[in-house]
């Protein structure tokens, strides 16, 4: 709602595994809104699913200044403590089974079900428990820089498109395109980024990087990665 305002450097949020959060979706409804039925019947209803992913308007959770998984919360909390100069405390509440609710538990088939209809938040919770686990270990080794980047298009035998920026600063950063393993090319990360127009990025969203003469194959396995 206001990412035309504020830098999405300056935004944090948490993502939760699919299954843990349809089910505690489930719980809530049941427990405070008197919901009716059964948990695999309220998880095949469309509007509960990849409800995560809407949120977040579908974007790469690598955009966010401060993304994480929710079961490394405290680990979160002094992350979010160090970027913004807080004093943030772990607690711990609404976690109970209150009103004689008890614990579900799920089959193997029904999980696997629930993850089959969740894909897009699956792949968003992944994508941002990698995040965090760069930014947790440059956090704990004393790194101030918080890059981050991902590959956006890739044409066989053409061209290689993406994007990465410092989430702490607004300079342009270098990348090494990595191709099975071998450094084939150097370049700046400084194009504008138009599927990304609307959102404030750091940097005034000049993040993007092109490579024409990236000659890829089709079992070509492609990485950016920051210069040694």
């Amino acid at each position: 709602r206001y990412r035309d305002i504020f830098c999405l450097s300056d935004t944090a949020t948490l993502i939760r595994n699919p299954v843990d959060q349809v089910v505690s979706h489930y719980q809530h409804l049941v427990r405070y809104y008197g919901h009716q039925g059964e948990l695999m019947d309220f998880a095949r209803q469309p509007k509960y699913q990849n409800v995560q992913s809407q949120f977040v308007g579908m974007l790469d959770p690598a955009f966010i200044g401060v993304v994480g998984p929710t079961e490394d919360y405290r680990s979160f909390l002094k992350i979010l403590n160090e970027q913004w100069h807080w004093s943030l405390s772990h607690r711990r509440r609404n976690v109970g089974n209150r009103l004689g609710i008890g614990r579900i538990r799920l089959t193997r088939k029904d999980r696997l079900e629930i993850k089959r209809l969740n894909a897009v938040d699956e792949g968003l919770y992944r994508r941002a428990k990698q995040v965090f686990a760069n930014r947790k270990k440059a956090h704990e080794s004393g790194i101030c820089s918080d890059i981050r980047g991902g590959i956006t298009r890739a044409v066989v035998g053409r061209k290689l498109q993406g994007w990465a920026l410092d989430m702490r600063s607004p300079a342009p950063v270098t990348i090494d395109i990595v191709v099975n393993c071998e450094v084939i090319a150097r370049t700046s990360c400084d194009l504008p980024l138009p599927e990304h127009s609307d959102w404030n990025l750091p940097g005034e969203g000049l993040a993007g990087f092109t490579a024409d003469t990236v000659a890829l194959k089709e079992d070509s396995v492609v990485e950016i990665r920051d210069p040694d």
